[in-house]
């Protein structure tokens, strides 16, 4: 089965996650002064870092606000075409990524939270539900400890397709389904 027929049979599991008390949802809607800004202030990548990684946190706090600012009015700067090239995607994730604490799996759940419409979130989970449902390179490889910029234009470029034929998903959409699958049916 592919992953278009099965989110088709089980459209209700992209509603059954839960990231943490604050779901990604309230914080979504909370970044939509950070998309009219143009750069996420500080205090709103710490939000994301409590919600994506705890673990997180302090590393994240590590940053000069300055810097916070700085690097994500660079990463979301880039023209955003919905078939822009590798070089674009990949840009903007290792801008983010030279953040303290900033790894793929939270450089993408910046920039799904703040433009749902655009990006998904990569993380073990959702990398590991699209290894159920891909079987070429690169989603052959189901360790996801370490996921690098080659994978996430990959995966993108994936979610962007599955959103391209159900219109009425958002590429955070596919994520959460992806995320939902591995959690409860067990993708391991």
């Amino acid at each position: 089965m592919n992953l278009i027929d099965a989110i088709r049979i089980n459209p209700e599991y992209k509603d059954k996650i839960i990231f943490s008390p604050m779901h990604p949802g309230e914080l979504i809607k909370s970044l939509g002064a950070a998309r009219e800004r143009g750069r996420l202030l500080k205090s709103e990548l710490i939000s994301i870092a409590e919600i994506k990684s705890h673990r997180q946190r302090s590393n994240i706090a590590r940053n000069d606000a300055a810097t916070v600012e700085i690097a994500t009015e660079a990463a979301f700067k880039i023209p955003f075409d919905r078939n822009q090239t590798d070089t674009a995607e990949r840009t903007r994730i290792e801008i983010l990524c030279s953040l303290s604490g900033v790894r793929i799996p939270m450089a993408s759940s910046i920039l799904a939270w703040v433009f749902p419409e655009r990006w998904p979130v990569i993380d073990q989970r959702a990398w590991r539900s699209m290894c159920v449902f891909e079987a070429e390179p690169p989603f052959y490889r189901a360790r996801a400890e370490r996921l690098t910029a080659n994978e996430w234009i990959a995966y993108v470029k994936k979610v962007r397709d599955v959103t391209t034929t159900l219109s009425d998903w958002r590429p955070v959409d596919v994520d959460q389904w992806l995320y939902a699958y591995d959690k409860f049916k067990g993708a391991r």
